[in-house]
């Protein structure tokens, strides 16, 4: 993905997760974390680093997309799926 200096990036994830308990308590976390050196950005549905620039749009069970506001070279996350 390619955004410009300055600019908002949305960065989409699906996940899928098995409720295999039947009870709603998935066994797994979504992270986000920064690839250049592994920092957490965002946990299940909260933003970690304290970087206002850093959200997490969590519309539906299944997605779990981070916004980025006036991004810059630092940044380039990656996610992860966690139990």
């Amino acid at each position: 993905m390619s955004v410009v200096v300055g600019k908002r990036a949305l960065l989409p994830c699906y996940v899928s997760i098995p409720d295999n308990n039947k009870n709603g308590i998935s066994p797994f976390k979504v992270i986000w974390m920064k690839l250049n050196n592994s920092s957490i950005l965002t946990m299940e549905d909260r933003a970690i680093n304290g970087d206002p620039r850093i959200s997490l749009l969590h519309p539906y069970a299944a997605e779990w997309n981070l916004q980025i506001d006036d991004v810059d070279e630092d940044i380039e996350p990656r996610r992860l799926l966690n139990s």
